[in-house]
């Protein structure tokens, strides 16, 4: 999902990606703090800009921080892939286990 110049404002344009628990696209949330990090805007003035509370945006940069201040250098979206790809991976794996036992190690 990107942000686009929408009337002089930004709107997130819809597409058909899973949605995170939150409900928000993790595109969306990486598009959203893209725009303070990379701009150095406050992020008062960019929440508003796109509609949403302040500490909500607030809250995404600083986990957006903290990851990267890990060493994490996964997006919001690469993670929500990661955590689908090992749910699939876990149910197929466990079928598979119990088709051919031996696989179980």
């Amino acid at each position: 999902m990107a942000l686009t110049p929408s009337g002089g404002h930004l709107a997130r344009e819809d597409v058909h990606h899973g949605k995170t628990t939150s409900g928000v696209y993790p595109e969306y949330k990486d598009e959203a703090v893209k725009l303070v990090i990379n701009t150095g805007r406050p992020v008062a003035v960019v929440a508003r800009e796109l509609g949403i509370q302040e500490s909500t945006l607030g809250r995404w940069v600083n986990l957006f921080k903290a990851y990267q201040d890990a060493g994490d250098a996964l997006s919001e979206t690469e993670r929500a892939e990661l955590a689908r790809l090992r749910g699939t991976a876990s149910r197929v794996g466990g079928g598979l286990v119990s088709r051919w036992p031996g696989l179980a190690g």
